[in-house]
């Protein structure tokens, strides 16, 4: 460090700092607080230093561009960190679909301890390749470090994965964050906790028997196909088609048609979104099947196998009602009785599912928060991932 160089050619020479500060022309003080390390110097003042001194610049020079090399590199990872910070707390938040804080008094806390700390660790791996004899040894004493910082940074590491391989791992999704899967996140609706808890203790256990990059794969090729219904709960901005947010004072023929219009709509998403828990539910129990496949199987087969497992059942909708709905609507064949005030859903099986007003609104809510759920499989099983790095961030409620 230029601050111990200095005193250490100084105190050599028997020369004290109001000695020095006569023969250099260098203030006292400014002496004083450069061997103190509070004050970095500048080149101009080095040089007269090195005059005073009677030695070759370079000898405060090299140490002197080495240290402003630091402290450069240091100021600007503090200040990028200060820049970036609320954006990767969003990222976070987006990833893990919850609400994430770090409180303003915080933000430069946090980054200065941030940029010391990559400071220190890059000098300490710039030690270790001035002292290293060969470029192997170089790389070994560079991984070791690496490793050591990893461990120390990220305690809860899967113990039988390679904290590097875990790094990269990381890297790829963070980087993923920018893509199309993440869209829009919303308040978690009412009544949605269950399901919600349910879906996600499903995808970990998933996870767990198959790999992360298994279920992650995927539900990123069964997003290239849901772009459009991905984009409709997305853009829409809430979870709830607005003909589901009140129930009209004085329902008409009208009004309930357009009702059903919209609840057709979420049936067929709701078809398509249970592609992606049932593929999953298969890849768990080792008979992996690709997207396309999973459209190949009925969707009652499909809400068979949702409604038989504990985790999943929410998202199966009632079962073979909501299939008997889906297909009615899909073939135009429900109809709305005035009189009566009930809506008829047959199939072409002679199944026909009846249904009051207050009941149809029952099943489109329940339907819209499995669609939400199915909708955010992306987010969850990055909050699974995210997992060990909660403590990162303080946390709030949504």
């Amino acid at each position: 460090m230029m601050s111990e160089t200095l005193k250490r050619i100084r105190e050599e020479r028997l020369v004290t700092q109001a000695e020095l500060s006569q023969l250099s022309g260098v203030a006292e003080a400014t002496i004083c607080r450069i061997e103190k390390g509070q004050q970095r110097a500048r080149f101009s003042t080095v040089r007269k230093l090195a005059k005073g001194l009677n030695v070759e610049t370079r000898e405060l020079e090299t140490e002197a561009q080495e240290e402003e090399k630091w402290n450069l590199m240091r100021q600007d990872l503090e200040a990028s960190m200060v820049h970036n910070l609320p954006g990767f707390v969003g990222l976070l938040a987006k990833a893990t679909g919850r609400a994430y804080k770090v409180p303003p008094r915080r933000t430069r806390t946090l980054s200065r301890a941030f940029s010391e700390r990559v400071v220190h660790d890059l000098q300490e791996i710039d030690r270790v390749a001035r002292e290293a004899r060969g470029p192997e040894e170089v790389a070994g004493l560079i991984l070791n470090v690496i490793v050591e910082q990893a461990r120390e940074a990220f305690p809860e590491f899967p113990p039988d994965e390679h904290p590097l391989q875990f790094l990269v791992r990381l890297a790829h999704f963070v980087e993923s964050l920018s893509g199309p899967l993440t869209g829009w996140v919303n308040d978690e609706p009412w009544n949605y906790e269950k399901r919600h808890c349910l879906y996600r203790a499903f995808l970990s256990d998933a996870i767990r028997k198959r790999g992360f990059d298994a279920v992650h794969g995927f539900v990123v090729e069964a997003f290239e196909d849901l772009a459009p219904q991905h984009q409709g709960i997305a853009n829409r901005r809430d979870w709830l088609p607005m003909e589901f947010r009140r129930e009209p004072k004085r329902p008409t023929a009208v009004t309930v048609k357009r009702e059903l219009d919209v609840w057709q709509t979420m049936t067929s998403d709701w078809d398509k979104w249970t592609r992606i828990p049932y593929g999953i539910l298969c890849l768990s129990r080792g008979k992996g099947k690709s997207w396309d496949k999973t459209g190949e199987t009925k969707l009652y087969d499909r809400i068979v196998h949702l409604s038989n497992e504990p985790q999943l059942v929410d998202l199966a909708c009632k079962g073979a009602d909501s299939v008997t709905v889906r297909n009615a609507l899909a073939h135009g064949d429900g109809a709305y009785d005035p009189q009566t005030r009930t809506a008829k859903f047959p199939d072409d099986k002679g199944k026909i599912v009846i249904l009051q007003l207050p009941e149809i609104r029952i099943h489109a809510v329940d339907m819209a928060l499995s669609n939400y759920c199915m909708f955010m499989t992306s987010h969850l099983i990055m909050d699974v991932m995210y997992e060990p790095f909660r403590g990162l961030v303080q946390k709030t409620p949504p």
